[in-house]
């Protein structure tokens, strides 16, 4: 009978034990719910908010699209648009824009960014801040664009055509050219350095002219 009543106490209090690490576990658990419901629900807030400021920001770049065409460059013919407004010290051939037309990969705010600095340049060459002989060490110092005066002769003799254009009713010769990138961002902007106005003119616009190695 001792025995018995011993037995039974130890069980009893093992199921008291039991009982109250059964209670302890089910109000954590409880608590964890509520925390990760609560964490739900942030997440599905900042989810929300995400979505809404991505449509705020289409329908901004839709409006500002309609409002004013010229400021957003999702191209590089965009840029090139753009620089004919803004660069009022260069000249822009139709073929700059038809090969701009057919060019993607490079980035189109870079591409504004070289034709506004050599925009910049070519006002200083007005104000004979250097002499036309200085213009490619300028452009390299202070304009940071890697300009080429010229292609090579080898060059010039297998693709001669490509490298003319018409400008005020006369052929003038490409050669000279700005390069930026590699890959799928090459770049080159072939130009006509014209003297006598001190002006450059943009002629086209492509990832490479052809050259000995094409």
């Amino acid at each position: 009978s001792d025995v018995c009543s011993s037995d039974l106490e130890q069980l009893d209090d093992a199921l008291e034990e039991a009982e109250s690490e059964r209670d302890e576990y089910a109000e954590l658990l409880e608590e964890k719910e509520v925390e990760s419901e609560e964490l739900s629900a942030e997440v599905a807030l900042l989810r929300g908010r995400l979505d809404a400021v991505t449509l705020q920001a289409l329908d901004l770049e839709a409006e500002l699209a309609r409002a004013r065409p010229d400021r957003v460059l999702r191209t590089v013919l965009d840029a090139v648009n753009r620089a004919r407004t803004e660069c009022k010290n260069l000249e822009f051939l139709p073929s700059a824009f038809a090969t701009a037309n057919e060019l993607q990969g490079p980035n189109p705010r870079q591409v504004l960014q070289d034709l506004k600095a050599l925009d910049n340049a070519v006002a200083n060459w007005r104000r004979e801040v250097f002499p036309i002989a200085g213009l490619q060490s300028y452009l390299r110092d202070n304009a940071g664009l890697d300009f080429a005066p010229r292609i090579s002769e080898d060059t010039h003799h297998r693709y001669g055509e490509w490298y003319t254009a018409i400008y005020k009713n006369r052929q003038v010769h490409i050669g000279a050219h700005l390069r930026r990138g590699k890959n799928r961002t090459l770049i080159r902007m072939y130009l006509h350095i014209d003297t006598s106005e001190k002006t450059i003119v943009i002629a086209k616009i492509v990832r490479h002219g052809p050259d000995s190695t094409t």
